[in-house]
């Protein structure tokens, strides 16, 4: 709100307009629909989302500029209701709106209850002419298409501030992992058994690229989110907001956030349907997919120390046992596991709610703002913490790698193409029969000579195959 607005309310009625709403005469701002969805839909404890409240909120003050740009209403209320939404983010209390999620599928009751606040804020400056819910502060709209339109933005948002730059870190701290590991050379492992050789650098490149690819299956997710049925209002005809209108005001959400949104091609579709949102969901759990394979692995690696494989070291961060003392849990993972649940089921809800676009509207928004909302902020704070907790401390245990290195002889598959698989797989066996090494069974049998074998099997030579290939030319 305007500092001139505010000495306006102290001259006027002798104390602020913060002072007036907080008043016993103002404590309860919203109107008779807002109380009627509290009356009926008393479900659970799950409240909007703060961020989604205030796209909505910011969508309200620039209908209200567009509709006084193109002469759709007094000037006078329409400055009114843009002093109230400033006032409403700049005090940013949401108790304002205690609609909870799980109410009418349209998402009706909480954009009647944001116009009825901000009326009723609007209604303190002014007195003569009276600032309507319906009539002004939803002026050129439908819940069908503004709720769709915020929650299109807000993810975007989030996506961008939070989620992607949380990735991209991680992404750089695995590559930092990659080079630091490059000359460790470790056993490789199929099935939870040896498999042949590979360098823990080659490892956590794996984790690294699916990291990377994941941050393109967002982006490019988002480009769909970008575009908003703003303007379709009912059904997507448009009826009764004139197509200027929506279109200015989808420039000047652009121009406040600072990313580009346009309008649907076809606004029937996005009020029908919740199809963009459902895509980022299954991202959002490929996504999950990948994020618990990399702190699986992690676990597992980390298993022991000292009676599991305990190739990498965590960073010890906290007690890890109420009961045993020193011992440290793989507890970073165990946090981003939780979540990639959590994401994984949020999908499958956010599935059956994009299920539910029956004829001209998708009526289970508020399922799908709770949750892609949820899936999103959960994956970035999980995300952080373990690039800071887990992935930046840890370190190699180089006694364990070298051990199960020495002792594993699946690099033997090097040799195959000279012995072959069946002959090799028999020299296996007579090795453990025999309690001889592999090397002297291939050497005593007269394959290859002893200098041979070794220089096949060095593991420098194994993890890189065009340097094997060179072997045999």
């Amino acid at each position: 709100m305007s500092q001139q607005c505010k000495e306006d309310w102290e001259n006027e009625g002798g104390s602020t307009l913060s002072t007036r709403i907080e008043s016993s005469m103002f404590s309860k701002l919203w109107g008779k629909q807002t109380e009627k969805c509290l009356k009926y839909f008393n479900i659970g404890d799950d409240y909007f989302d703060h961020d989604f409240l205030s796209v909505l909120i910011t969508i309200k003050k620039v209908m209200a500029e567009s509709n006084q740009t193109f002469g759709l209403i007094n000037p006078l209320l329409s400055k009114s209701i843009i002093e109230a939404v400033d006032f409403i983010l700049e005090k940013k209390d949401f108790s304002y709106f205690p609609t909870k999620i799980w109410q009418t599928g349209s998402g009706t009751g909480v954009n009647m209850n944001v116009n009825e606040v901000i009326a009723t804020i609007a209604n303190r400056k002014i007195e003569k002419i009276l600032v309507r819910p319906n009539d002004h502060v939803n002026m050129s709209q439908s819940s069908n298409d503004i709720i769709p339109t915020a929650l299109n933005i807000v993810t975007t948002k989030l996506l961008m501030e939070r989620l992607i730059p949380e990735l991209a870190k991680m992404e750089i701290q695995l590559e930092n992992k990659e080079r630091e590991f490059k000359k460790i050379i470790k056993v490789g492992r199929t099935h939870l058994r040896d498999a042949v050789p590979m360098s823990l650098g080659q490892e956590f490149s794996a984790f690294k690229s699916q990291i990377k690819e994941n941050i393109k299956r967002l982006e490019d997710s988002m480009e769909r989110l970008k575009l908003v049925p703003l303007g379709g209002t009912a059904i997507g005809t448009g009826i009764n907001c004139p197509s200027e209108v929506s279109d200015y005001a989808i420039e000047e959400i652009s121009k406040i956030y600072d990313i580009r949104f346009e309008k649907m091609e076809n606004l029937f579709s996005g009020i029908s349907s919740s199809d963009s949102i459902v895509e980022l969901s299954g991202q959002l759990k490929t996504l999950a997919c990948s994020l618990l394979k990399i702190a699986t692995d992690i676990t597992i690696l980390s298993s022991g120390p000292n009676a599991g494989i305990g190739e990498i070291i965590f960073p010890n961060n906290e007690s890890g046992s109420s009961i045993m003392p020193g011992k440290v849990n793989p507890t970073q993972c165990e946090a981003l596991s939780m979540v990639c649940c959590q994401v994984i089921g949020n999908d499958t809800a956010i599935t059956l709610g994009g299920l539910q676009g029956k004829l001209q509207l998708n009526t289970f928004r508020p399922l799908l703002i709770k949750n892609i909302i949820q899936s999103i902020n959960l994956l970035a704070d999980s995300i952080r913490s373990f690039n800071e907790y887990c992935l930046k401390g840890l370190k190699e245990n180089k006694k364990n790698i070298e051990f199960y290195l020495n002792k594993s002889e699946m690099g033997l598959t090097a040799i195959t193409s000279s012995i072959g698989y069946d002959q090799t797989a028999l020299l296996v066996e007579n090795s453990t029969k025999n309690k001889t090494s592999i090397v002297d069974e291939i050497v005593t049998n007269g394959y290859l000579s002893k200098e041979e074998v070794k220089r096949r099997l060095e593991p420098s030579f194994l993890i890189h195959p065009p340097l094997l290939r060179r072997l045999y030319e």
